[in-house]
């Protein structure tokens, strides 16, 4: 029957499985916020892919094959001109979920990954993955993310 114990409401499911929800692309240079990232999407139940670089996310993205996105912002402005691509084909594919991760050291940055197209920014050192996934559960579902101050390494 229907879940009924809020894991996921309105799927239906065998006891003690989830289905995975989401495909989600990370791009994310520092390996210790990759680590939580897979840590957090995994706990959340979603199927992880690990990308090289910005024009393997861009041809995921137009490919139809993902269905959320997560990338650090550093990436995102160390290659201008596929980055601009990324953001022209978001925004023709609102359904992808768009997620950039920036250093705590340069929160001024914040806004500019907003201009990218992004719905939700997380900031590191990402901390714990628990709390990380209980920051993307809501944004990956479709719904909007609450705020919570810039220095919980969570959500802006």
């Amino acid at each position: 029957g229907q879940c009924k114990v809020g894991i996921m409401p309105g799927f239906i499911h065998k006891p003690g499985k989830v289905p995975v929800r989401c495909l989600v692309m990370v791009c994310e240079h520092e390996a210790e916020s990759r680590t939580v990232l897979e840590k957090a999407l995994a706990k959340l139940g979603h199927k992880i892919i690990l990308a090289d670089g910005l024009s393997e996310v861009l041809s995921s993205v137009r490919g139809k094959r993902v269905d959320a996105v997560i990338c650090s912002l550093e990436l995102l402005s160390k290659d201008s001109a596929t980055a601009c691509f990324l953001r022209s084909t978001l925004i023709l594919k609102p359904a992808v979920r768009f997620v950039v991760v920036v250093s705590q050291r340069h929160l001024d940055r914040a806004v500019a990954a907003l201009r990218t197209g992004a719905g939700m920014v997380l900031y590191r050192p990402l901390g714990d993955p628990a709390a990380v996934a209980d920051s993307l559960r809501g944004f990956l579902a479709g719904e909007a993310p609450e705020s919570a101050p810039p220095t919980s390494g969570r959500l802006v």
